[in-house]
């Protein structure tokens, strides 16, 4: 019963694990990472909007943009 329940804890674990490097690259906020022309060059003028109609930059929270 203790080794099942280590083997669940450890693959819940290596999950967040995966998580946390998806959204955190080199465990540091993406936006740190890669440049705004990155995005700007593969979205073009849809980024602009999006940003503008989503981010709420005096709010004291993290935004997620999906593109």
């Amino acid at each position: 019963m203790l080794k099942a329940e280590k083997k669940r804890q450890k693959d819940l674990v290596d999950r967040i694990t995966e998580l946390q490097n998806k959204i955190l690259p080199n465990q540091s906020l993406e936006e740190r990472q890669r440049n705004f022309s990155e995005y700007y060059l593969e979205y073009g003028e849809l980024f602009i909007k999006v940003l503008k109609g989503t981010l709420k930059p005096l709010q004291l929270e993290f935004t997620v943009v999906e593109l």
